[in-house]
């Protein structure tokens, strides 16, 4: 028999939009219309924080099919799990949280008091024709870039380098080197937006590291594209 989905409670959602700061877990979407909560288990009965993680409605796609692997999945909920854990989860520190189109402000220990709510009915305007956002290669691989960038400037925490940073500062820089949004470049600005976000990767502590002991920070856009085709395949083939 098919399993039958249960609603999220309402409280495990505030828990688990809390969590992810009412972002994407993997390209930090935060446009409130796109994010769902997704069961890592594909049991949709399973509705245990542990098994749960906010995602977009274009990653969530790539998980459907198989572009965002259940390894990857796993990873990003430890990963988000222990960076709030050991960073923000402290008693007396605000939080927004949004939860069914609402924003929810207030102090949060180990539960979320509702102080404020500010209704958000904006939608995001699709990408438009000819731009980065709008090609699927183009995009899946600078989302696999960025990734590769939170993930390294995460790492170098554990070379004793405390600094702070924003998921949003990467997007504003590009915007200020490039010119545009990131994703609505247009495609002929792909290989600078490419050349951008290698430099940035690299020059990372684990970057240099990676370099100096002659492993690859990330692997080309044709590979890239050479893995998204084999996964499509087995995707296809499976179904």
């Amino acid at each position: 028999m098919p399993k039958q989905r249960k609603d999220v409670p309402r409280m495990t959602q505030k828990r688990i939009y809390q969590e992810a700061d009412s972002r994407c877990a993997f390209c930090r979407e935060e446009e409130v219309t796109s994010l769902t909560i997704h069961h890592i288990d594909s049991n949709p009965e399973n509705n245990h924080e542990e098994n749960l993680i906010l995602v977009c409605s274009n990653c969530h796609g790539k998980i459907t099919h198989a572009i965002l692997s259940p390894a990857d999945v796993s990873l990003k909920k430890r990963e988000i799990f222990w960076t709030k854990k050991m960073g923000e989860n402290k008693a007396g520190k605000s939080f927004s949280v949004v939860v069914d189109n609402s924003v929810i402000m207030g102090d949060v220990a180990n539960t979320i008091t509702n102080i404020s709510m500010k209704k958000h009915s904006s939608k995001a305007p699709p990408h438009p024709q000819g731009s980065i956002g709008a090609n699927l290669a183009m995009k899946a691989y600078a989302d696999y870039l960025i990734r590769q960038y939170f993930d390294f400037k995460t790492a170098d925490s554990s070379y004793g380098r405390n600094t702070k940073f924003s998921h949003a500062v990467i997007h504003q820089n590009i915007q200020k080197t490039l010119g545009g949004k990131t994703f609505y470049l247009p495609e002929s600005k792909f290989q600078d937006l490419v050349e951008f976000l290698q430099n940035h990767i690299d020059q990372t502590i684990q970057g240099k590291v990676n370099r100096k002991r002659g492993v690859k920070n990330y692997h080309s856009f044709q590979e890239h594209i050479e893995k998204f085709q084999l996964l499509n395949l087995q995707f296809f083939t499976l179904t």
